[in-house]
């Protein structure tokens, strides 16, 4: 995240998941509400940390994406 995000993210590493969950859940809320897409990236398609946050997420009934190649893909695509 330090190294370079997607404009407006929020960071929420994988193994913060359980201590960071409630600060996070009140974020997420939000843009349910707003009904602002939740989009979950990692670095690059090489790592798994989306796809286990998202699942996470998932089973605590929220709706998420998770964006295919990472914060590598959309630096491709926005260039």
């Amino acid at each position: 995240y330090k190294m370079g995000h997607i404009p407006e993210a929020i960071s929420f590493p994988k193994s913060n998941f359980d201590k960071d969950i409630e600060k996070h859940e009140v974020l997420i809320k939000k843009a349910v509400k707003n009904q602002t897409p939740v989009v979950i990236y990692c670095t690059d398609l090489a790592c798994p940390d989306a796809i286990t946050v998202a699942t996470q997420l998932s089973q605590r009934g929220y709706d998420v994406s998770v964006l295919q190649g990472g914060y590598e893909a959309w630096k491709i695509a926005t260039e």
